[in-house]
C-alpha cells in the first residue's frame, strides 16, 4: 500500500490536534486552579473592544459610501441602507451578546 504525503500530512495534523486537544485538561489541571483561563478571558475582552472599535469605522464608511452612490444615481435604497445600520446594530452589540450568552451558561 503506497501512502502519499497528502496523506501523511493529513495523519500528521490529525495527530498534533489530537495531542493538543489531550493536553488541554492535562495543563488545567497541573495548574491546580482557574488561573489557566486568564489568557483566554483576557482574549475575549480584547476581541470584544477590537471588534467594535473596527466595527464602527466599518459602517461609518459604509454610511458614507451609501450615502454618496445615492447622490450619484439619484435614488437611495433603503432597503440596502437598513443592511448597513443593522450590520452595524450586530456588530456592535453582538460582542456583549456572546459575553452575556457565555456568563448565561456559566450560572
Amino acid at each position: 500500500m503506497r501512502i502519499d504525503q497528502s496523506t501523511m500530512m493529513r495523519r500528521a495534523v490529525a495527530a498534533l490536534a489530537a495531542a493538543a486537544m489531550l493536553a488541554v485538561p492535562g495543563l488545567a489541571h497541573a495548574a491546580g486552579s482557574a488561573d489557566w483561563v486568564q489568557p483566554g478571558t483576557g482574549l475575549m475582552e480584547n476581541l470584544e473592544s477590537g471588534l467594535v472599535q473596527i466595527g464602527a469605522i466599518v459602517i461609518g464608511i459604509g454610511v458614507i459610501i451609501v450615502g454618496i452612490w445615492a447622490c450619484f444615481t439619484g435614488h437611495l435604497k433603503w432597503e440596502r441602507l437598513g443592511y448597513v445600520i443593522l450590520g452595524g446594530v450586530l456588530v456592535m452589540a453582538g460582542p456583549s451578546m456572546i459575553r452575556a450568552l457565555l456568563e448565561s451558561v456559566q450560572t
